[in-house]
């Protein structure tokens, strides 16, 4: 028998003027690619928090929301392709009572603005003006779990890429470690332990072949965790997070060698020794000191030419040199 249907608002409900600001909800991005199954299911999960914004109950009825929309997109999954267009993702009877109702309409109008163009003519087109309807339009889409996803996480696991930079290296292990977690997520079976391992040094060649330092300290951590001898799963997790911590140490010092304060040349020094000055005290142009009867700056490559043993300062005979 179906749940008995309240027939007054309840008051944990009701949009007391607290409750009633204006939420935006984050966009979803990434439909049609290759991480679209991941995407969504961020999005499904950064839900949450807005909704929950919008009445003292309402985060309790999103729960029930999804949990309506994943029980649909289960029996879509494991439908024949005729059976499938036969699937009405509807809200059911206790999701169509009259306290919903309010908090049905704006959040349905809240998620058709956060998803792209070509679902939401879709639900407009197929008349799934609920919310139940348009998250179930963004599961069928991206299909998180399904075969397209399995096959793009065990490509990703086994060939990553090289890391040509510090920070290319660790953004590439940041999302190897992501889809690590998204395998143990969906119970997939994770490929041999030698050939993970085998992906991360792919992966940090470049980067920890140029630092003598940390390709030492790495070595230490695979002769601990005797990698190549009897690598685990477990092990191959925690060289992969030293992998990263070294890495992310790297792009740190890099980033604080380049703020460091240089000292600006000193103007008249020369490379070479005195220069070249003029006697008389003309001004010359180049680096290099002259003699005292010139300027400071003399003209030439460095190299000093004898003086003249009969040239005096004029200084010399009357107050004493000053130079």
């Amino acid at each position: 028998t179906p749940p008995p249907v309240p027939k007054e608002v309840s008051p944990e409900l009701k949009f007391s003027p607290q409750w009633q600001r204006s939420a935006d909800l984050p966009e979803l991005v990434g439909v049609g690619t290759s991480e679209a199954p991941l995407a969504a299911g961020d999005w499904l999960l950064c839900l949450d928090a807005p909704i929950s914004e919008l009445s003292p109950g309402s985060g309790a009825w999103f729960e029930k929301v999804k949990a309506r929309v994943q029980h649909f997109y289960r029996e879509w999954c494991g439908a024949s392709p005729l059976d499938r267009a036969m699937i009405d993702p509807s809200l059911g009877v206790e999701l169509s009572a009259a306290c919903y109702a309010r908090l049905e309409s704006r959040v349905f109008s809240l998620l058709l603005k956060s998803v792209p163009e070509s679902l939401r003519a879709e639900v407009v087109a197929h008349r799934t003006m609920t919310s139940v309807g348009v998250l179930f339009k963004v599961l069928v889409t991206c299909q998180p779990g399904g075969a397209q996803e399995r096959a793009t996480v065990l490509s990703f696991l086994t060939s990553p890429g090289v890391g040509q930079s510090v920070s290319d290296a660790v953004a590439k292990l940041r999302k190897w470690m992501r889809w690590v977690l998204r395998a143990q997520q969906m119970t997939i079976a994770l490929p041999d332990c030698s050939l993970l391992l085998v992906a991360l040094d792919s992966l940090g060649s470049e980067v920890v072949g140029k630092h003598p330092e940390v390709k030492f300290r790495l070595s230490l951590t695979r002769s601990e965790l005797r990698l190549d001898y009897v690598p685990t799963t477990q092990s191959v997790l925690a060289y992969a997070r030293q992998l990263q911590g070294e890495l992310e140490l790297l792009v740190l010092s890099a980033g604080s060698d380049s703020k460091k304060p240089r000292v600006a040349a000193v103007d008249g020094a020369g490379k070479g020794g005195p220069g070249k000055g003029d006697p008389k005290g003309s001004a010359g142009e180049g680096k290099g000191g002259g003699y005292p009867q010139g300027s400071a700056e003399g003209k030439g490559s460095g190299k000093s030419q004898p003086q003249n043993p009969e040239t005096h300062c004029k200084f010399f005979v009357t107050t004493g040199c000053k130079f």
